[in-house]
């Protein structure tokens, strides 16, 4: 979402600057060919949660890779050689001048945006780079680079996955652009996103609800998989465009207008269809508050929303994928 790609080590006092550089940059050249399968190996807290279900004989499900090209492939603004220099050009005086980081009691940044606005930082001139150091409450010094990706790497990113989003639009009668939205603002098209939620994937869904129904709705089982199956792009783009199906054609059917229902539907992606409802009429039945939404046009459905959803977040939700569609409409004509 930020167009960055950073890299945080702890400083071994022991190291000469020269060896941090070196390390620094042999961890971006390793991000920058991690593969989708590679990144599944590296996720500890993923890997702690199937050893300790797996000593109470519950297995998560798997699902291999979708691909084995890089994640950040093409993505990236700057060369290894560039970075490199722009890193060893800041890091002496941004170890120079750490400033103490705020550090919850479990050891992580317990407001990210202070510890940003504090971080001392010295950027390069032209490369976009930034070299930071903090002190934590350890006493360890920790040193971040950020380095940025290429303007252009949503679309660049969005392209990989346009024959899924294409086919299973169509499967489903769905215009690409509202898949591709949705996907956009969900994940900014990173396949191992994750949330607090916790959701997961290009489409974040959550297992034991939205992915938990459109599971149901393709397969005609009720399955709450595990993280490693949304991870799979294919696997989350089909799910994903399924709920969304299912909003549009199942929980949101009695709103009569097309455009009407998509708004509804995207701001359900959000927050569930009794919100939407509950904008509406006060309560969480959609049947109960169709008549009222029924009666607007689609503009003012929109308008109503963005001023009456429950919750800011939702609001800003309903905006973002609005005007994200807008870029991808292309998709939904037909190619002669």
């Amino acid at each position: 979402e930020e167009g960055v790609l950073k890299i945080e080590q702890i400083v071994d006092d022991s190291a000469s600057q020269t060896d941090l550089v070196d390390s620094l940059v042999a961890s971006v050249v390793e991000a920058e060919s991690d593969t989708e399968a590679d990144l599944s190996e590296k996720d500890a807290v993923l890997n702690y949660a199937k050893e300790t279900l797996a000593a109470q004989d519950i297995a998560l499900s798997e699902a291999p890779a979708a691909s084995n090209a890089p994640v950040l492939e093409g993505l990236m603004a700057l060369d290894n050689n560039e970075v490199a220099a722009s890193i060893e050009k800041q890091l002496s005086s941004a170890l120079q001048t750490p400033v103490a980081a705020n550090v919850g009691s479990e050891g992580s940044e317990s407001s990210t945006a202070n510890v940003r606005d504090q971080v001392a930082e010295a950027e390069s001139p032209g490369s976009g780079i930034k070299v930071s150091s903090a002190i934590l409450s350890s006493g360890a010094k920790k040193v971040t680079v950020a380095i940025p990706f290429a303007v252009d790497y949503l679309s660049e990113s969005a392209q990989r996955y346009q024959n899924q989003v294409i086919e299973e639009a169509n499967r489903r009668g769905l215009p690409p652009s509202l898949v591709y939205a949705i996907m956009e603002i969900e994940s900014h098209f990173n396949p191992r996103a994750r949330s607090h939620i916790p959701a997961f994937g290009l489409m974040q869904l959550v297992p034991s609800s939205g992915g938990l129904d459109a599971y149901q709705y393709v397969y005609g089982e009720k399955l709450v998989l595990g993280p490693e199956y949304y991870f799979n792009p294919d696997q989350n783009v089909e799910l994903g465009t399924a709920y969304l199906d299912l909003l549009l054609t199942r929980y949101l059917r009695a709103v009569d207008n097309e455009e009407s229902r998509t708004l509804c539907a995207i701001a359900a992606y959000n927050t569930g269809a009794g919100n939407v409802a509950r904008s509406f009429s006060g309560g969480t039945s959609v049947r109960g508050a169709a008549p009222l939404i029924n009666a607007l046009e689609p503009e003012a459905v929109y308008e109503h929303l963005i001023a009456n959803l429950p919750y800011e977040e939702t609001r800003n939700y309903l905006k973002k994928v609005a005007k994200a569609r807008e870029r991808y409409r292309a998709l939904d004509r037909p190619s002669a």
